[in-house]
């Protein structure tokens, strides 16, 4: 029950917030029950014991910032950034226009949001409303491959509660042609949906549009609606990346949370570190590093980005790598006058390749310190 203190203790300082104190305390046994439900079901934790968490090699230590970024100033970083948003959306910056609304749920708070990706197939995304309205808050999650609606994790699910329940009007939405967009589009055989679209760039549309467009949409959509004093982008495993290159791309996402999302450590230790297309080979790695992108997610007045990790992670990005990396990269970005870069690493074995107690306590302290409580 220590998350679950924690969370109500947030919750007193708020004064007068008798609902928000109301919903943490609801939450509280939910979050403490998610270490259990990922031991559970996580068939690699035995292997878990064997693999060299805590070690991290010489030549994977960088001995200066400079060999996590390709930006050397400020202005080279905005400049890079400006550049980077051509790259990736071109002349054609999604709107609200490009979105289809229909009604979900029979209160008119649960709305289907559909975007056409032409060659990706569709985008299907869902917005929730926040539970106690007016909503304060915008909360764009992003799923990792192969997750939706339809096969949401519960610890997901607590983070998207979480949200609501913190005065964030949310937004699902799954990557393309993966999870609630699968069979959107047909992908050949023998080649994983993003590679594939990976092979579709051309001389005036990469693909890494389709990854980012629909939530682009879907923040021009909701903020056409009602203003909002914090706009977020989160995201798991490559919803991670996902989430850090919306943050990277507009400066609108005031809060950015990373969970298992990406490494800027050099080399990759694990061949499963990799990833898809959009997160080994796609061509804007030759302009920016993950540092680079990083740093644009913090850049500008009262943004913060916050990149977490789990040191016992079944997938990817596992061990302690980032506390040696990440710390050179805070101490750049502040010479450069961002200071609202952060990150965290869960030491809990049980975690694994998901969002655990300290990953959802965490995001609850950056959502009340973003609104203001």
């Amino acid at each position: 029950m220590t998350i679950a203190v924690g969370l109500l203790a947030l919750a007193v300082v708020a004064a007068g917030a008798q609902y928000l104190r109301y919903r943490l305390n609801e939450l509280g046994s939910q979050i403490a029950t998610i270490g259990a439900e990922v031991t559970a079901t996580n068939s690699l934790k035995a292997q878990l014991r064997d693999l060299p968490f805590e070690t991290v090699t010489d030549e994977e230590i960088p001995r200066s910032a400079d060999e996590l970024l390709m930006s050397t100033s400020v202005e080279d970083l905005v400049s890079k950034r400006a550049r980077l948003v051509e790259r990736v959306l071109g002349g054609d910056y999604p709107s609200a226009g490009q979105i289809q609304v229909a009604n979900v749920g029979a209160d008119g708070r649960d709305l289907a949001l559909t975007m056409n990706l032409e060659a990706a197939g569709t985008s299907v995304m869902r917005f929730f409303e926040a539970e106690h309205q007016p909503a304060t808050c915008l909360f764009l999650y992003t799923s990792g491959h192969k997750t939706g609606l339809e096969n949401l994790p519960p610890w997901a699910s607590d983070v998207l509660q979480l949200a609501r329940g913190l005065g964030c009007d949310v937004v699902h939405a799954s990557m393309p042609a993966e999870g609630d967009n699968a069979g959107s589009v047909q992908v050949p055989n023998n080649i994983s949906a993003h590679d594939w679209l990976g092979t579709l760039a051309t001389a005036d549309q990469s693909p890494l549009r389709w990854f980012v467009a629909p939530q682009l949409a879907a923040l021009d959509w909701a903020t056409t609606r009602r203003s909002y004093d914090l706009v977020v982008a989160a995201g798991h495993s490559g919803g991670g990346w996902t989430a850090g290159l919306l943050a990277a791309i507009d400066p609108r996402v005031a809060l950015t949370i990373v969970y298992n999302g990406s490494s800027a450590s050099l080399p990759r230790r694990e061949v499963s570190d990799l990833g898809d297309w959009e997160q080994a080979a796609a061509p804007i790695y030759d302009e920016v590093t993950y540092g680079d992108l990083y740093l644009m997610s913090a850049l500008g007045k009262g943004r913060r980005a916050v990149y977490l990790w789990s040191k016992y992670d079944t997938c990817c990005f596992s061990g302690v790598r980032p506390a040696v990396y990440f710390p050179l990269l805070q101490a750049r970005a502040a010479t450069w006058g961002i200071t609202g870069l952060d990150f965290g690493i869960d030491l809990d074995r049980d975690t694994g390749h998901a969002i655990g107690p300290m990953a959802l306590g965490t995001t609850a302290q950056f959502l009340l310190a973003g609104q203001g409580s």
